[in-house]
């Protein structure tokens, strides 16, 4: 009959956060505005010790800016001199609290939160430093930040305190620009009224009305920058104040260019856009050239130079480069014909850039060597050919240049002029747009139509559409999830959800967030900071905050350090509620404690003859996750940690009921379900142990995935195994898998009855979802992964049915198909067993063979799949070992794991350059020539020399010059049959042979930035199959597509001969009797003759200097 005891005698010690107090609202409309309060006092003498401790300063701020840098608030605290001040700093788009003494020494100062605050919407702060026991605290959008002061201050008198908005005269700060609410001063239990205003400087409007109020933006949107009102006419094709002006698309050549000078901007340049229609013609399949380049420095120290932001255009790749790193790349890159969206978003609270191709998003950190760097642009963004270093642009049609707000197409007209660029066609500029959606890697597919064999896809390069854009009707947007904004477009009446960031779905139901920090890491997330999590993935809890470090999940909670849960003076029984005050809900918490594979928090206990008296229920805790109470901060019940290793004094179970030895400590770890106290119960003790007792909870720390242990991983071990797992509810399903195999019939299926869905893995790369007839799901839907999934990697393959929608995921890359029934599908498969593997007997199919490989972490809606409880049919594992984590290959080799016979074996990173069991042999070890003379600098081998015939052969080799022309590879036979490898120009390097009398060519540029005669090592191949010929330098190439075909008789003229750097076999005077022969010159050739016939002697033909070749036939 305890609990009713305790409601009635406990009393609750818990603070729950409320909302901001707004008393004064105040816009800032220049960097040098600022606004100083009548000083105000803050009473301290007469009061007693106990009551100073406890009296905090407290004070609220809302901030809404779009600027990323400038000073927010200022507070002074003074008695006589100045003690000690703070001030609340946004640097970089980032958070930053900051603390001096009267000396402006740094005595605190806060984590940098990593959220953007220049986004335009409110940031809630509020700020309590205590200067008495050295500590702060501080509340963000349920974000809590702790931290101590280096100093602590004995102050017995009363002080002044001065409060500053906006810009500080004294440490010449600049103001934030944009609006500012802040709330008056609190001092312990009282407040100090900041009613009456000192001193103002600089642009200040008090209020803070919303500008855009009856702006006219014509088709575009008006935007709060700073207290001004902008019109965005962005995807408008409109220029001028109010998008009054349409701006015609413009004809750019590779040469033209056009300079944006960022200083003319009052903030740091976010967004940098174009759209481009490149020329594409059926002779140039690679469209190359700068999209824009921006030179970067530190935002701190403007003497170091970060390099050059870049967007380029390679072949079929989209490239986003800072200096020598690429921050993003996009493989596979196929324009059609029409306008392609390129779109650059700087977030500087984050510290990241967004990518948008079209429809595509890829977004990733600065990638600096300093992580908490901050960046800006040095001058000038340099749309088009880049005149410094001679890069070329691309060459097409250009509209929606932006910078920010600013349309350059519009605002740069006389650069235009200058550089005579003209408009383009109107016809040939206006392409539809296919794509609503948003979101990175979804490829949406429509409703299928039942008995469809497939659903039709959208190109993941979907072009953007020109039509005008309304708003839903209230009841519309009730549809729609975590969006921004619900639209209609044209003449379509559907309604369209504008989805939040990392939000997807037709009704952005569908969350792709990571759900811990090591979901995080394992999909490439590896900074340190805080991170938005979403513990149940698309399910209904809300968005959580945690601090991520090296797949650490951290979550702090609301119990200061050394709090006293026991004090003399108190006579009464307590309980003490601990929030977690970033999971708003304790259903987040304890998902996370659940699906980890492993949670710890800490807690220490000091006593001054106060004891836990686990046995006596004096003290205990419970947990979000444990039903049950708990009575130990040890390993066994009613102990401490040091009952466990035989350490506590006098053999008692913790340090502290030594009721007579004051100065004790009691140390201990909750672990997994015992971590995550929510609440602590104290006892009233015995009247003669009423000492004092100071408890410190430690943050909850949780690590790994719970599916990835031993019981819940499992190893195939060959295509006859098979693994039948849990019963899958029909809604969510999720697991992931690792293999070598390229081609697997049955990875997994989900089966009841005559109703099944399956799913394979093909050529490595695509995985395709199938079901039965009566599931009423399309046939099939594929994803085709830009990267191997048979790279014995660990990759995550997602099935979810929500709100009528089926999401199909392979790591991050999403498929959408609308269906008629999300509650029919379910029903079918609801209840259906999971079998990896062989299922050729379930479904009467000697196809449906299984594979060889490791399967971790099934989850269904409901469970986790324990592999040791399993049916298991022939060899299998539990587990899944690294076998490759005691590499022994060598050159850079793939270690490739055979788990079938728990081996090894190395796969060469090139099969013509290495070989070897370890991949240790390299043809191009000491087999260097250097060539020097001119006139005698060259190799000869006939026939006799070599193995095979080099100009059917494969031919590989590697060199290096600093010549820009030269003759590589030359060989030929008796009937002038040839091939030829030469260096036209230091960014060209040609191949050049024959198919009977015709003459074909394929030419290798360098890569961006870089030429082929710099002094550096280059490996050349050359392969010839029945299908085409590949011509490799490094890891750029080309191929002359079809098979080759060499002449039986001698060839005396040959046609499509074009390029005068062609060297012509030797040519008989007269009839011959020709005997089979075949001749390789290497690094020149003798005297030779042009394709017109005359002779030249061997001066004229490109050598190189310094030339070290080594060479192989195969």
């Amino acid at each position: 009959m305890l609990l009713p005891l305790l409601a009635a005698l406990f009393w609750v010690s818990v603070t729950v956060a409320s909302p901001v107090e707004v008393v004064h609202e105040y816009g800032l409309g220049t960097t040098n505005s600022s606004l100083r309060f009548a000083p105000v006092t803050w009473f301290i003498a007469g009061m007693n010790l106990k009551d100073v401790v406890n009296h905090h300063l407290k004070i609220s701020v809302i901030l809404k800016t779009t600027d990323v840098n400038g000073r927010v608030l200022s507070v002074d605290v003074s008695h006589v001199d100045k003690l000690f001040s703070f001030a609340v700093d946004v640097h970089g788009g980032e958070f930053i609290f900051l603390v001096k003494n009267g000396a402006e020494k740094e005595i605190g100062k806060s984590d940098a939160v990593r959220e953007e605050l220049s986004d335009n919407v409110k940031n809630e702060f509020e700020i309590d430093v205590n200067p008495f026991e050295g500590t702060y605290t501080i509340e963000h959008n349920h974000l809590l930040l702790q931290g101590e002061l280096s100093e602590k201050f004995d102050i017995y008198q009363d002080m002044t305190v001065n409060v500053t908005v906006g810009a500080d005269e004294f440490t010449q700060a600049d103001a934030i620009t944009g609006c500012v609410f802040i709330g008056d001063l609190e001092v312990g239990r009282e407040k100090l009224s900041l009613s009456v205003v000192e001193k103002t400087s600089g642009v200040i409007q008090q209020g803070c009305l919303n500008p855009c109020h009856n702006v006219n933006c014509g088709r575009g949107s008006c935007i709060q920058v700073g207290l001004k009102a902008v019109c965005d006419c962005y995807e408008f094709a409109s220029g001028g104040e109010n998008c009054e002006s349409d701006v015609s698309p413009f004809a750019f050549s590779d040469l033209h260019s056009i300079v944006v000078n960022t200083h003319k901007f009052e903030h740091q340049p976010k967004r940098i856009a174009i759209d481009i229609k490149p020329t594409i013609t059926d002779e140039i399949a690679d469209i190359n050239g700068v999209i824009f380049s921006a030179d970067l420095i530190d935002e701190d120290n403007r003497k170091i130079e970060l390099g050059a932001l870049k967007l380029v255009l390679v072949q079929h790749r989209v490239d986003l480069k800072l200096g020598q790193k690429i921050l993003i790349e996009l493989t596979d890159f196929y324009p059609v014909i029409g306008f392609q969206r390129f779109m650059v978003y700087i977030s500087y609270g984050e510290k990241t850039v967004e990518l948008h191709v079209n429809d595509v998003v890829k977004k990733a950190a600065w990638g600096l060597d300093n992580p908490e760097a901050g960046i800006a642009f040095k001058d000038d963004i340099k749309f088009g050919h880049q005149t410094a270093n001679g890069e070329v642009g691309v060459e097409g049609c250009v509209r929606e240049m932006f910078v920010d707000y600013d349309n350059i197409l519009f605002t740069h007209t006389e650069q235009l002029a200058e550089m005579d660029i003209g408009d383009c066609d109107a016809a040939a500029a206006s392409t539809p747009n296919n794509s609503d959606e948003d979101g990175p890697f979804v490829e949406i597919q429509p409703k299928p139509e039942l008995g469809e064999s497939k659903p039709t896809e959208v190109s993941e390069f979907a072009q953007p559409k020109e039509e005008t854009e309304s708003k839903c009707l209230p009841k519309e947007e009730t549809y729609c999830r975590n969006f921004v904004k619900c639209i209609k477009k044209g003449e379509n009446p559907q309604p369209i959800c504008v989805c939040k960031e990392h939000y997807f779905g037709t009704y952005c139901q569908f969350s792709s967030y990571p759900r811990s920090c090591y979901d995080a890491q394992f999909f490439g997330d590896k900074d340190k900071g805080v991170y938005k999590l979403d513990i149940d993935g698309s399910g209904p809890l809300e968005m959580v905050y945690a601090l991520c470090n090296d797949g650490n999940t951290t979550v702090t909670h609301n119990m200061p350090p050394a709090y006293p849960i026991r004090q003399q003076t108190e006579n009464f029984n307590k309980f003490f509620v601990i929030s977690y005050r970033t999971f708003k809900e304790q259903k987040a918490l304890k998902m996370l404690i659940e699906k980890s594979l492993s949670c710890e928090q800490t807690v220490d206990y000091e006593c001054q003859r106060a004891p836990l008296h686990f046995s006596h229920n004096s003290t205990w805790f419970t947990a979000i996750a444990n039903p049950n109470s708990i009575h130990q901060i040890g390993t066994t019940k009613d102990t401490c940690a040091c009952s466990g290793s035989h350490n506590c004094l006098n053999k008692m179970k913790c340090n502290c009921d030594n009721e007579d030895v004051p100065g004790l400590t009691d140390h201990g770890v909750f672990h997994n379900q015992d971590a995550g106290i929510n609440n602590i119960y104290v006892m009233q003790n015995h009247e003669e142990y009423s000492g004092t007792g100071k408890m410190t909870l430690g943050p909850l720390k949780c690590w790994g995935e719970k599916g990835h242990s031993l019981a819940h991983t499992i190893t195939l071990k060959n295509e006859v195994t098979r693994v039948e797992t849990i019963e899958w509810e029909g809604e969510k399903l999720e697991f992931e898998f690792r293999t070598n195999q390229e081609n697997i019939a049955n990875l997994l299926m989900a089966q009841k009855g005559e109703n099944w869905l399956r799913i394979q893995l093909k050529e490595g790369r695509k995985v395709e979802v199938m079901t039965s007839k009566d599931v009423k799901l399309p046939n099939s839907a594929e994803i085709l992964s830009q990267s191997r999934l048979n790279d014995l990697r660990w990759h995550r393959v997602v099935i979810e049915i929500v709100m009528d929608e089926l999401r199909f995921s392979v790591d991050k890359i999403s498929s959408l198909t609308l269906i008629d029934s999300a509650q029919e599908v379910s029903a079918a498969l609801n209840g259906s067993m999971l079998r990896f593997g062989n299922v050729a007997d379930v479904l009467n199919d000697a196809a449906l063979t299984g594979f060889i490989g490791c399967i971790r972490n099934v989850w269904t809606e409901k469970h986790l799949a324990d592999f040791s409880q399993a049916f298991v049919k022939d060899a299998y594992k539990l587990g899944c070992p690294d076998l490759c984590v005691s590499n022994l290959c060598m050159q850079e080799a793939r270690c490739i794991e055979h788990f079938d016979t728990e081996t090894t074996s190395c796969e060469c990173k090139n099969r013509f350059i290495h070989s070897g069991e370890r991949c240790e042999k390299n043809i191009n070890k000491d087999t260097e020539v250097s060539f020097h003379d001119k006139e005698s600098g060259f190799l000869k081998f006939r026939g006799d020399d070599l193995t095979t015939n080099p100009i059917t052969s494969n031919v590989v080799f590697s060199f290096r010059t600093d010549q820009k022309e030269a003759l590589l590879v030359y060989a030929h036979d008796q009937y002038n049959n040839f091939v030829q490898i030469h260096l036209a120009d230091e960014y060209r390097i040609v191949l050049s042979l024959n198919n009977i009398s015709n003459i074909l060519q394929c030419t290798v540029h360098s890569e961006l930035g870089k030429e082929f005669s710099d002094m550096r090592w280059l490996q050349v191949v050359l392969e010839t199959n029945s299908q085409r010929t590949t011509f490799s330098v490094n890891d750029e190439l080309c191929s002359i597509e079809g098979p080759r075909h060499l002449s039986s008789t001698q060839i005396s003229e040959y046609t499509n001969l074009l390029d005068e750097d062609i060297v012509l076999p030797p040519m008989p005077a007269g009839p011959v009797n020709l005997q089979p022969f075949h001749v390789l010159f290497v690094g020149g050739v003798p005297i030779v003759r042009r394709h017109h016939g005359s002779s030249f002697d061997k001066r004229d033909v490109f050598f190189p200097r310094s030339f070290a070749f080594s060479a192989k036939t195969s």
